[in-house]
């Protein structure tokens, strides 16, 4: 069985508006566990003025969710990031610390306005990428600018950026015209990443499982393989891996 990977996820306890305790943390990460995910990307928000949680405190959440997920999970491999609102302070806002990149390297998870001007996305990756980081573009299928232009998303991986989409929105949880659209996304080969975006156990829930049938069914095994396992392990995990050479 594939083991897949959630990039992109609100897992991590009382941090944010993701689970307020451990034990539905715990109980969101058997989910994915069951779901056939191995490897998952907890990304607490971060955005001035809304969600700025210290550093220490997120570290300190991390570390105990960790230690219960080794006991409970063993085979589940949890990696710490941040899903960091872009502003004009974003290259500063990582450089200093508050908010990290994904596990340490130099990958980093940008969540753009869904009114965001297109202009502004390519501005603001540009300006990310000449400080030596690279942008995953998150749920990028919630920008108003890339579904009125789709080949807004072929430009930003050009300039060296990564694409990722919610499980939600390919699965059709958002309505009809996003799931087609990120289907359309599919068929021209311009998603790198799948993420669950999961907040809680109601409204937004664990889905990679759903996800990775969808995919399977219509682009076939491989390209769900390569868009869940073979690409986060090949990009991120080899950046990982760059950090003890």
């Amino acid at each position: 069985m594939p083991e897949y990977f959630d990039m992109h996820c609100h897992l991590l306890y009382g941090v944010d508006d993701g689970p307020k305790e451990m034990e539905e943390a715990l109980q969101m990460l058997r989910q994915e566990y069951d779901d056939g995910v191995r490897t998952v990307y907890l990304t607490p928000h971060y955005r001035k003025k809304m969600f700025e949680c210290p550093a220490d405190t997120i570290a300190r959440h991390f570390e105990a969710l960790q230690a219960q997920v080794k006991q409970a999970l063993p085979e589940l491999k949890l990696r710490l990031g941040c899903e960091i609102h872009v502003s004009m302070d974003v290259v500063e806002d990582i450089k200093s610390g508050r908010c990290a990149t994904m596990s340490g390297t130099e990958l980093v998870l940008l969540e753009f306005s869904e009114t965001a001007e297109k202009k502004y996305i390519l501005e603001r990756c540009h300006a990310v990428i000449n400080k030596g980081y690279v942008p995953i573009v998150a749920h990028a299928e919630r920008c108003v600018a890339v579904r009125k232009d789709i080949e807004l998303l072929q430009r930003l991986q050009n300039m060296g950026a990564y694409i990722q989409m919610s499980a939600g929105s390919i699965i059709g949880e958002d309505g009809f015209l996003l799931k087609r659209f990120c289907r359309k996304v599919m068929q021209m080969d311009l998603l790198d990443f799948v993420g669950s975006d999961a907040h809680d156990m109601k409204s937004r829930k664990v889905n990679i499982g759903k996800c990775a049938d969808y995919i399977e069914k219509t682009m076939g095994a491989d390209y769900r393989d390569q868009i869940m396992c073979v690409n986060p392990m090949e990009i991120v995990e080899r950046s990982i891996g760059k950090r003890y050479e």
